[in-house]
């Protein structure tokens, strides 16, 4: 994870009795590290992709000032760490 200021929680997100770990990111984003058991004595865990966000509202980084392309109507912003995030503009709403 590369991501900085995170919040990991401990928890069986998938019920099979190992724990999981559920990680909030400073921007937002929240991703699951599902526990696959013991690999030569400590465990493994799997990174799944970030967790879907069902609303519409935009959750990004830092940037005070975000940028929209006035062609494409895609919304460009900054995050804490560095990066720049992509919201395209598609049926009228924002994708990530």
């Amino acid at each position: 994870l590369e991501r900085c200021m995170m919040s990991p929680v401990v928890f069986d997100w998938t019920r099979d009795g190992k724990p999981d770990i559920v990680v909030g990111e400073e921007e937002g984003h929240v991703r699951v590290l599902v526990n696959e058991g013991l690999f030569e004595g400590a465990p493994r865990f799997r990174m799944e992709p970030y967790l879907k966000q069902r609303s519409t509202d935009i959750k990004s980084g830092g940037l005070p000032r975000p940028w929209r392309d006035e062609a494409s109507g895609d919304l460009y912003c900054g995050t804490p760490a560095g990066y720049v995030e992509r919201f395209a503009w598609v049926n009228n709403g924002f994708e990530p």
